[in-house]
């Protein structure tokens, strides 16, 4: 895994053995709409934080041009802020 300031790069066999390991991705539509946005929120956000102006709260693998966006590590960044107020 090639870890950036705009993703985790991944290959293929990098995600089949995620997947093997019990991982659940989402789509970018999937994922919209678990966390109550729209997809187009998602692009924006990921587009600011690659141009500096702003920060992406969700993290995400970049496969190839394919968003995923992984389950546990999408339920890690939220047990971060859990209790933060």
């Amino acid at each position: 895994m090639n870890e950036t300031r705009h993703g985790i790069k991944i290959t293929l066999d990098e995600a089949e053995q995620l997947k093997k390991q019990g991982e659940k991705f989402f789509s970018p539509g999937e994922f919209a709409k678990l966390i109550g946005t729209s997809e187009k929120a998602l692009r924006q956000m990921r587009w600011r934080a690659q141009k500096g102006k702003g920060n992406n709260y969700y993290p995400y693998y970049k496969f190839g041009h394919k968003i995923l966006y992984p389950y546990s590590k999408f339920l890690e960044e939220a047990e971060k802020f859990k209790n933060v107020r």
